[in-house]
């Protein structure tokens, strides 16, 4: 049976697997640990950010560009984890290349 690409944004780990419009990871403070990003194909890039795509472009606060096909990155921030004060996934950023095939799962304090 195939995998179904799916956002689940209610458990720790976030997992993101759909990756065609924008998405509100939090709106507000949100304490990460790690980011996972796994990537099918070489070029493909995910960014996040800490503002809506409505809130102009927003800054950039992690970005991630895999230079392998069927890579892994792993991003730890440590025991502690990094605040942010809120965090997005915009579709019109960055991100490129961003498919059925990749994976993001971010892991919460």
């Amino acid at each position: 049976m195939a995998h179904t690409p799916v956002n689940n944004l209610s458990t720790n780990p976030i997992t993101i697997e759909i990756f065609t419009g924008d998405i509100t990871v939090s709106a507000g403070a949100i304490t990460v640990r790690t980011i996972t990003f796994v990537s099918a194909t070489a070029g493909d890039d995910f960014a996040l950010t800490t503002k809506s795509a409505t809130e102009n472009i927003g800054q950039v606060v992690v970005h991630m560009a895999q230079t392998v096909s069927g890579g892994m990155m792993i991003l730890d921030f440590g025991h502690d984890g990094q605040r942010f004060d809120s965090l997005y996934f915009d579709a019109n950023s960055i991100n490129a290349g961003l498919g059925a095939a990749d994976r993001v799962q971010i892991y919460l304090k």
